[in-house]
């Protein structure tokens, strides 16, 4: 489906280029635009689009921010949106994350990053092009990931003529969260066969194959993870870390005992999420937006109630992981608490699509909601 033949005629309300004048005036940002539920996707697909810049679009629940995601891509196919999945285990709960959610995490922050450090092409003139907006729910915001300064360090850019050293590389991969195979087929693999290394950066949507003459890189080519055959030749590669959990920081900080049970070593390997607070320090997807982005949430008092209940049940659940056992008293905390993210959100002047429950916020609404009416039932 595509809407957004109907977005001229919301750009053409006087209170719709209020509202975007105010975005360019970082002064007269953090109003409140008092939209009905329904208006809110369109107004926020037209606002992403006409800002020209970073969008991040701020939900309380995880079914409110697949529907953003849904609709968006209709109202703006031109720009597919980016999910920032929140992990399905619970804060505190000792289960994996899921392949899904840690790629969908992954190509959100890599995007983010590269605003700040374009990484591919290495030499391109011009600046990176806005990523799609970004679309998360209240955990997913509340999760702590990885540091930008950690992801792009950790971040490698490889180019046709370059001269590697091939072991090194290989073991700065696993150190990253790659996985050595026979054959590549998901992303997060890599295998050698001699002078021919095949990756799948985690961030891409097909695997590369590197050729190497000696130690210098020959040609690197994308390939079809079905056939295995090659296909289109490219200059360069990035190569983002492929979890925000990274091996290399776990044995930095020393892994648990295994008693020699590889057994034991692979769950923990899969389930490296869970001691991501004692690897790096707090860090939410906020941290990776530039500061132009635009943010808008939702509906503040539906997040800020959401957040709310995620902490109590946090609460709860430490105390019966301490009691069992299964985490120590100085154990991190996993998430960032409403009051953090309260001043990470007012440090970047959000628009509130929904009305705020303070006078300040209402006082600098902007009557673009009395454009709106319920459609007839």
């Amino acid at each position: 489906m595509n809407l957004s033949g109907l977005l001229p005629a919301l750009r053409a309300l006087p209170e719709y280029r209020s509202a975007l004048a105010s975005l360019a005036d970082k002064k007269r940002r953090g109003f409140a635009l008092n939209l009905q539920r329904a208006a809110r996707i369109p107004v926020t697909a037209a606002l992403a689009e006409d800002a020209r810049c970073p969008a991040l679009v701020v939900a309380a629940r995880v079914d409110r921010a697949l529907t953003f995601a849904e609709e968006l891509s209709a109202w703006n196919p031109a720009a597919p949106v980016l999910q920032f999945n929140e992990p399905a285990p619970l804060f505190y709960e000792y289960d994996a994350w899921g392949a899904r959610t840690l790629r969908a995490r992954i190509m959100a922050l890599a995007a983010l990053a590269n605003l700040h450090s374009p990484l591919s092409p290495p030499h391109s003139p011009l600046p990176p092009p806005p990523p799609p907006p970004l679309v998360p729910s209240a955990r997913a915001l509340m999760t702590r990931t990885i540091p930008r300064r950690d992801f792009v360090a950790n971040t490698r850019a490889l180019k046709v003529g370059q001269t590697v050293r091939l072991e090194k590389m290989l073991e700065t991969w696993v150190g990253a969260g790659y996985t050595a195979e026979t054959i590549v087929v998901e992303p997060g693999q890599f295998a050698r066969r001699g002078g021919i290394i095949d990756i799948f950066p985690v961030a891409d949507a097909l695997p590369a194959r590197l050729e190497l003459f000696g130690d210098d890189i020959e040609t690197i080519r994308r390939f079809d993870p079905a056939t295995q055959r090659s296909g289109e030749a490219v200059e360069s590669l990035t190569i983002t870390p492929a979890r925000e959990a990274l091996p290399r920081h776990w044995k930095e900080e020393g892994q648990r005992e295994t008693d020699g049970d590889d057994s034991n070593l692979q769950d923990q390997i899969s389930n490296l999420e869970f001691h991501l607070p004692r690897m790096f320090p707090p860090a939410s997807l906020l941290e990776y937006l530039p500061e132009d982005s635009l943010v808008l949430v939702d509906d503040w008092q539906e997040l800020a109630d959401t957040i709310g209940e995620f902490e109590e049940q946090a609460v709860q659940l430490r105390g019966e992981q301490l009691e069992a056992g299964l985490i120590d008293e100085d154990f991190p905390l996993p998430y960032h608490t409403w009051a953090e993210l309260q001043d990470e959100l007012a440090e970047r002047e959000p628009i509130f699509l929904a009305a705020r429950m303070d006078e300040d916020a209402q006082g600098a609404a902007i009557s673009l909601a009395a454009r709106f009416h319920p459609g007839p039932r």
